[in-house]
């Protein structure tokens, strides 16, 4: 019996916790996604992004497509101070060339904020489409 309330104990202080500590979190959050899984050259690739920067109300977001060289062909950069309360959502299009590289095609949605020193970036969120 001891042995397990020195578990349970444990165990319930951490679920309030963890339960506590998403209700305050406000923080950005984001995603990204290919409207396709794979295209051909020629075709024009299609990529939706959407965020929200939480209680803050302000931050700088950026959207890179990269080709499966890791070369940035897109990039969408916005800077948001207010007047999304329930986030932003945008697409942007690129038509793929014959010269460009077949492969693995990444889109990243980035944020940044201001460190101690520098200027901090955290991925956000990260989808691949396959270029042939």
């Amino acid at each position: 019996m001891i042995v397990t309330l020195l578990f349970v104990l444990p165990a319930l202080s951490f679920s309030s916790f963890v339960s506590a500590a998403g209700k305050h979190y406000t923080g950005p959050w984001g995603t990204c996604w290919f409207d396709k899984d794979s295209y051909a050259k020629g075709e024009t690739m299609s990529v939706s992004f959407q965020f929200y920067w939480g209680t803050a109300n302000k931050g700088w977001f950026e959207l890179d497509l990269k080709n499966a060289n890791g070369g940035i062909v897109l990039r969408s950069q916005m800077y948001v101070y207010g007047g999304y309360p329930d986030g932003y959502r945008d697409t942007v299009t690129y038509t793929i060339s014959s010269g460009d590289p077949a492969g693995t095609w990444t889109a990243e949605l980035t944020y940044n904020f201001a460190g101690k020193k520098q200027m901090k970036t955290v991925v956000e969120a990260m989808t691949e489409a396959t270029v042939y």
